[in-house]
């Protein structure tokens, strides 16, 4: 249940065994009771003088006056220690006192008084009560039964209200403690945010959103690996783009960047899931085909560029791609198939126009033109290139002409 709808006495789960238990414990006796309730009149009268000198000396300690605050907190704070006075020595002391004393003790200390600033005030209160009391009570037997009976239900409230004290004490750790795993686990969701976006710029480039050349690296290594365990085959494709750099010093920056984008988006779409495509620096990208021949890889060649030719602005810029799969008695380092790829690739950069080049093919570089349609289209092949124009010299060629497998 919610504090609001409990008692004191409830919150701190004191009944009346429990309170009967604590008047055993500091002593107090139905005689104690008794004498405290035959004397009350005569020593609660005139009252509202012993509240004026009480607060009278209080108020000279700036601690005290800065907590009383002003005229009307003084009068609530007179209210309230009258009843505490006269309940005193009701001579009942059940649950309805132990809930007044426990409400004395947390609205002292919501109100900032300190455990030994209340300690000062209740050592000067007792000791104008026994000053009543030898005025008031007659003979020195009677006045001493009554000043021990008092001293007992004093140390009876003390500990009620030092037990609200450390109760409230408790109730704001408790809380603390609540805010303190809130907050750690709001801190540890943010770390762990901060964390992955961390990952993510460290592992894909900034402008286009693939891996990077870094995690590209990372990702070629374990196909490799893989691939050398297992058997299984893929494929490395390395591209660039011809006529970029012209493109980009004519047009500016923003049309450099956007090609760029537009050639890592084609390579997202023409992908599948477990491929890596990244940009591995200026205009260069690359893509590792898992599961993929090199038949394969050339059918997927063939739509990649076809999914470029289908972007709105060109600018000129065309594909060179370098295709090479994996061969065991060839590429003892991922290195050495990066090599084989990237030397494909120059030599389709020797055809102009969009040119995909398999290696160790010994063959010239080839279109799309040739290549049977993926799966599922209606026999439609690639827009023809213009005639392709060697360099003087230069090796041929051939690219392969089997597709890409089915998504």
């Amino acid at each position: 249940m919610k504090h609001t709808e409990l008692t004191l006495c409830e919150q701190m789960h004191i009944g009346v065994q429990a309170v009967e238990r604590r008047l055993r414990l500091v002593g107090v006796t139905r005689e104690d009771c008794a004498t405290l309730k035959r004397f009350k009149a005569a020593i609660t009268a005139n009252v509202e003088e012993l509240l004026d000198e009480f607060y009278g000396v209080l108020a000279n300690v700036d601690e005290v006056a800065r907590l009383i605050g002003d005229k009307e907190g003084l009068m609530r704070l007179k209210r309230s220690l009258r009843n505490y006075v006269l309940t005193l020595f009701e001579g009942e002391y059940g649950l309805d006192y132990v809930q007044s004393r426990l409400r004395v003790g947390l609205v002292h200390k919501r109100i900032g008084v300190t455990p030994k600033l209340f300690m000062t005030a209740v050592l000067h209160l007792t000791r104008m009560l026994r000053q009543r009391i030898r005025s008031e009570v007659p003979g020195m037997e009677q006045q001493m039964e009554v000043m021990h009976a008092l001293e007992k239900v004093v140390f009876f409230d003390l500990a009620l209200i030092f037990d609200t004290y450390i109760q409230s004490l408790m109730d704001e750790i408790l809380f603390r403690s609540e805010e303190l795993t809130t907050y750690a686990k709001e801190l540890e969701q943010m770390v762990a945010e901060r964390t992955r976006e961390l990952e993510d710029l460290a592992h894909h480039d900034g402008l286009t959103g693939i891996a990077n050349h870094r995690h590209f690296h990372t990702e070629l290594r374990r196909e490799f690996l893989r691939a050398q365990r297992t058997g299984a085959h893929f494929t490395l494709a390395y591209m660039d783009l011809d006529n970029f750099k012209l493109a980009n010093d004519t047009w500016g920056h923003k049309v450099g960047d956007m090609l760029l984008e537009t050639v890592a988006e084609c390579l997202r779409a023409s992908g599948r899931e477990g491929d890596v495509m990244a940009r591995c620096g200026g205009d260069e990208f690359c893509a590792i085909l898992v599961g993929t021949d090199i038949h394969g890889a050339q059918h997927w060649a063939c739509r990649f560029i076809e999914a470029f030719d289908a972007s709105e602005e060109r600018y000129g810029v065309t594909l060179s791609i370098g295709l090479a799969q994996f061969e065991p008695a060839l590429d003892h380092e991922p290195e050495h198939l990066l090599k084989r790829a990237d030397e494909a690739m120059y030599r389709a950069k020797l055809t102009e126009g969009h040119a995909t080049v398999a290696a160790d093919c010994g063959n010239d570089a080839q279109q799309c033109e040739g290549l049977p349609p993926p799966r599922g289209a209606k026999g439609r092949g690639l827009r023809s290139p213009a005639p392709a124009k060697r360099k003087s010299g230069a090796p041929a060629e051939q690219a392969g002409a089997a597709g890409h497998p089915e998504q």
